[in-house]
């Protein structure tokens, strides 16, 4: 049994995949514990949640377990499910009970770049119901061809209910259609604030062909959430991906179950990195290309890889231009050319690829004596020019 799951704020939804694709299988309540010995399980974590995703993961019986970013497990599933293709920049604008997230990435064709995020918590649900009881609340909401909206957020505050952590809210049930749709007006206004506030770092997103703005999370399920976004970021409708509500809010789960499987995680840099670099024999000076790492051989994230033993430390001298090819071909390829201020003397070097595509030449003095450290390289590309 291998499993995905997705550990929020109210429940824990758990996935595993089948030969006719991922579905869920079970969804535990806050005080449920999972039955079963899996085999491997990964964890889908949401940014600024994961100790509450690890906490919830824990209580629910969960030991052993690798964690997955949510915008990376969210796109491994669509992009298995071929929704989206290679080559697009995504905004994941995940709208829970407890917090809303939006994450600008890009969708390559062997790896997944999350280039910016925004946080912040959303409505408290519990303290929202409890002042809109008795309260005379107009109907406001602006789409009303969504028939299934106060059915869907009826069973969100169900769910809610179930956690301590909100309060006493069992009078729910008693809210008006109106007082139903005036809470799902407060969660859109905060989710288009928090599309404001990242707004002016999405610089021409929404310009290409191919951009593309996905609602997620149990909120993410109303269409006037949508049209709140949508708005808020100057989109045009074609620039939004609508998926079945099954997929708004399993999508987290269901990536992670697929990485459990072992399908691709889409998280090695997929192109070869070089140095140039020269060679001594005798008095003879030969220009080469130091291999740093071999296509798909650095995962990203913290590792660091460096480049072969064999080579031995390479004798850095002051006033030297450092050049770092990108591609199959060295000298023909892109480079990446800066100046440094790097002291004289012999260092082994590597490189590391952070999520966000950002990459670092890492400096390990041959000596010992002094402490590595790194030149900054910018954010790399993900494909071949």
């Amino acid at each position: 049994m291998r499993l995905g799951i997705d550990a929020g704020w109210a429940y824990i939804k758990v996935a595993e995949v089948s030969p006719a694709g991922p579905a869920l299988i079970t969804q535990l309540g806050a005080t449920t514990r999972f039955e079963g010995s899996p085999e491997r399980v990964v964890l889908a974590v949401a940014e600024g949640a994961r100790e509450r995703a690890i906490a919830n993961a824990r209580r629910a019986g969960f030991r052993d377990f690798t964690t997955l970013s949510l915008p990376r497990a969210v796109l491994l599933h669509l992009g298995a499910e071929q929704r989206i293709g290679p080559g697009r920049r995504v905004l994941l604008c995940d709208v829970g009970a407890a917090w809303i997230d939006l994450y600008l990435c890009f969708f390559g064709h062997s790896v997944i770049y999350v280039l910016d995020s925004e946080h912040r918590a959303s409505l408290d649900l519990g303290a929202a119901v409890d002042r809109l009881q008795g309260a005379n609340v107009t109907d406001r909401r602006f789409d009303r061809r969504d028939k299934a909206s106060e059915a869907r957020l009826r069973k969100l505050l169900a769910h809610v209910t179930r956690d301590k952590a909100w309060g006493d809210t069992r009078a729910y049930g008693d809210l008006t259609t109106a007082q139903m749709y005036e809470l799902v007006h407060q969660v859109a206004d905060l989710a288009a604030q928090s599309a404001a506030l990242m707004r002016d770092r999405l610089g021409d997103f929404g310009g290409r062909p191919g951009d593309v703005l996905i609602p997620l999370g149990g909120a993410g399920t109303f269409s006037l959430v949508h049209e709140a976004l949508r708005e808020a970021l100057g989109l045009d409708e074609r620039a939004m991906l609508l998926l079945s509500p099954d997929e708004v809010v399993n999508a987290a789960a269901y990536g992670a179950a697929r990485v459990a499987a072992g399908q691709d995680e889409r998280d090695r840099y997929p192109l070869r990195l070089s140095l140039a670099a020269h060679r001594f024999e005798g008095a003879e000076v030969l220009g080469e290309w130091l291999e740093l790492a071999a296509p798909g051989r650095l995962r990203l994230g913290d590792e660091a890889v460096y480049a072969h033993e064999e080579s031995g430390p390479v004798l850095v001298e002051d006033g030297h231009r450092v050049v770092v090819a990108v591609g199959d071909d060295p000298a023909g390829g892109r480079h990446l050319t800066f100046d440094h201020q790097i002291s004289r003397g012999e260092y082994r070097l590597g490189v590391r690829v952070g999520h966000s595509g950002h990459g670092e030449l890492l400096f390990a003095p041959a000596n010992g004596k002094a402490a590595p450290f790194s030149l900054p390289l910018g954010t790399l590309p993900a494909y071949s020019e």
